[in-house]
């Protein structure tokens, strides 16, 4: 038996890690053992349960950048709208404990992925649509231009006048690049 096929890995058998046989597809085979470590390696597959651990919080992770998406997608974000109460609600779980799993897994705070994906729609709705500031204020539920002009210069660069007349950052237009 060269090789286990757990949960999409493929691990060696122990003779495999032994250097008795090749690993799957032909390649070289498996290192000798580290010195001090006898004269034999075992090699233990990753537990399951670890690996369910693994795909349930990936599975709730897609679950919260789905709310997240659906709630800036929608026509207005309501007047008020409180993220950390919302997200809680909406997934049964204390915001401090998503939070927390959310930027060991992505990398980003929730509320710089939530902007993110705000400043992306201001983009979107610059671009195809005849709107003003203040509308996209108010839709997005940003408590000024102000506020959202200088989270959109934060994110992109550029303010969103400047984005809405088709200028980047080098001073060619978006329709000629």
């Amino acid at each position: 038996m060269p090789s286990l096929h757990l949960g999409g890995r493929k691990h060696l058998s122990p003779a495999a890690a032994a250097g008795g046989e090749s690993r799957a597809g032909g390649g070289p085979p498996a290192a000798p053992p580290a010195p001090g470590r006898g004269g034999s390696a075992r090699i233990r597959p990753a537990a399951p349960g670890f690996e369910r651990l693994k795909d349930k919080e990936a599975i709730k992770i897609e679950r919260i950048k789905t709310f997240l998406r659906n709630i800036v997608q929608q026509e207005e974000i309501p007047s008020g709208f409180h993220l950390t109460e919302k997200l809680s609600s909406y997934m049964g779980e204390d915001y401090s404990a998503l939070s927390q799993l959310f930027s060991s897994l992505e990398g980003m705070t929730l509320e710089k992925y939530f902007i993110g994906l705000k400043i992306e729609r201001v983009k979107e709705l610059l671009f195809y649509e005849e709107r003003t500031l203040s509308e996209l204020a108010y839709l997005l539920d940003y408590s000024s231009v102000q506020h959202l002009s200088a989270q959109f210069k934060k994110v992109t660069g550029m303010t969103p006048s400047a984005y809405k007349k088709g200028l980047l950052p080098g001073g060619k237009g978006w329709r000629e690049a």
